[in-house]
């Protein structure tokens, strides 16, 4: 069984730029739409060097990492329970939301 990913990429609209601190969040979910807690989600900056970002996901498989500038990403998806995901290219720009569904092994 293949693992299917989804992105689902929408600007966040909440308050000014000046105020909002840019970040991605998400949450990441098996197949049939429960939870993935503990997954490791990692966000890796496409070009130039630079720091990696990592969340886990909470009880509800919730995620958020801030500190995310505009610009192309690599994300990484991993849990002991399922498959996988990675080298997934994506686009922030500054304030976006992640929806990522695993397969199991």
């Amino acid at each position: 069984m293949h693992t299917m990913l989804l992105l689902a990429w929408m600007a966040l609209g909440a308050g000014s730029p000046s105020q909002a601190v840019p970040a991605v969040t998400g949450v990441v979910t098996a197949p049939d739409g429960h939870a993935v807690p503990g997954a490791t989600v990692l966000l890796r900056y496409v070009g130039a060097a630079s720091t990696d970002r990592v969340a886990v996901t909470d009880a509800s498989g919730h995620f958020r990492i801030v500190g995310v500038a505009p610009g192309a990403y690599r994300v990484r998806v991993e849990h002991h329970d399922y498959r996988r995901r990675h080298d997934v290219h994506t686009q922030s720009t500054g304030g976006s939301s992640l929806h990522v569904v695993l397969a199991a092994r």
